[in-house]
C-alpha cells in the first residue's frame, strides 16, 4: 500500500487574491514525492481550466488528476483514463432550458470548456477570468460527452437526476452519484488516503478519507467534515501540516 494525498486546488493549494501557490507549499509537495506519496489534484476545474495554473505547481509531478468534480480522471501524462459524463438527455434538457430562459451556462468536455449559449453575463464572464484567466468561446452543445456544468441558476428542476453543488450565484452539476470521493475509489492500493479541501464540494472526500484536512479558510461544512483543520491557504497551511505531521 502506498500513502496518498488528494488536493483540491482553488482555496486549498492556490490562493486567488495573488494567483499563486506559495514556494513553501511547492517544497512540501516535492518532499511528499520524495517520501513516495501518491499525489493527485482533485478539483472541479476541467482539463482546460488547468492551463494557467503556476508552472511550479504543474511541474510537481502529480500521479493523477481528478477533474470536473470527480467526473474525469487523467493520468500523470494528462491522458483521460476514466470519465463519468452527464446523461445526454439531461444535458439536452439543460441546454434547451437555458436558451429559452436566457440563462448563462458553461460545460466541459474532453475537448475543452465552453459557454453553451450567448447569454453570457458579466458576473459569469468576470468569475471565469478571475478564477482561471480564461476567455471561453461560445460553442452550443452538439452531443459530445459533458462532464461538468456550471449554470447561473439555482432552479431545482435543472438539478434533477444530477449531483449538484450550490454556490452563490450559480450551481455546479455532475452526473448522478459522481463526486470527488467516487473518483478516488477508482485508485487501488492506496492507504492511508489524506484529502485536503476548503469548499462544500470537498465535504464528501473529507468525510470518507482516512484523514480529512480542511483549510482554516474552509466553509463551515467542510470544517465540520474534517478530522483536522490546518492553516489557511494564505498562511502556507499545507506546508506547515506536512512539516508537522507527514515528515
Amino acid at each position: 500500500m502506498k500513502p496518498a494525498c488528494f488536493f483540491d486546488v482553488d482555496g486549498t493549494l492556490y490562493a486567488h487574491p495573488f494567483h499563486e501557490v506559495s514556494q513553501e507549499t511547492i517544497d512540501a509537495l516535492h518532499a511528499l514525492k520524495e517520501q513516495d506519496y501518491f499525489l493527485a489534484l482533485n478539483s472541479s476545474r476541467s482539463q482546460a481550466e488547468l492551463a494557467h495554473l503556476p508552472r511550479s505547481l504543474m511541474h510537481v509531478g502529480f500521479d493523477a488528476y481528478v477533474l470536473d468534480g470527480g467526473a474525469s480522471i487523467y493520468d500523470q501524462t494528462m491522458h483521460l483514463r476514466s470519465a463519468f459524463p452527464i446523461d445526454a438527455h439531461i444535458v439536452s434538457r439543460i441546454a434547451s432550458y437555458c436558451e429559452t430562459h436566457q440563462i448563462c451556462w458553461r460545460y466541459s468536455s474532453a475537448f475543452g470548456s465552453y459557454w453553451g449559449n450567448s447569454w453570457i453575463t458579466s458576473y459569469m464572464k468576470q468569475a471565469y477570468w478571475q478564477l482561471y484567466f480564461m476567455h471561453m468561446e461560445v460553442k452550443p452543445w452538439q452531443g459530445e460527452s459533458v462532464y461538468n456544468i456550471m449554470i447561473e441558476s439555482h432552479a431545482p428542476s435543472l438539478a434533477v437526476d444530477c449531483m449538484a453543488t450550490v454556490f452563490p450565484g450559480c450551481m455546479e452539476l455532475r452526473a448522478k452519484h459522481v463526486d470527488k470521493w467516487l473518483a478516488i475509489q477508482h485508485f487501488s492500493d492506496l492507504s492511508p488516503i489524506l484529502c485536503f479541501g476548503d469548499g462544500d464540494n470537498d465535504v464528501c472526500m473529507l468525510e470518507k478519507a482516512d484523514i480529512g484536512i480542511a483549510m482554516a479558510n474552509a466553509s463551515p461544512a467542510c470544517k465540520q467534515a474534517a478530522n483536522v483543520i490546518c492553516g489557511s491557504v494564505h498562511d502556507t497551511g499545507i506546508a506547515t501540516f506536512v512539516k508537522e505531521h507527514l515528515k
